[in-house]
């Protein structure tokens, strides 16, 4: 089974770095018998939450919408 979860995102430039940490430690942990991805949803944010979730993407091999 997969699991996706979808985060959307909107001038989380502070907080998504650490967000996604703390979701991708909770799923290797509590969802370790599943396939599971992640989609950060950006929504037209005006600081630098898609330069974060670009990084972020290339780290933990996320998928990224915007």
């Amino acid at each position: 089974m997969k699991v996706n979860i979808t985060m959307p995102v909107y001038n989380e430039e502070k907080v998504l770095e650490q967000s996604i940490s703390t979701l991708t430690k909770f799923l290797e942990k509590s969802f370790s018998d599943y396939t599971w991805e992640v989609l950060i949803a950006d929504n037209a944010s005006i600081d630098k939450t898609l330069e974060v979730a670009k990084m972020l993407k290339n780290l933990y091999i996320l998928f990224l919408q915007f």
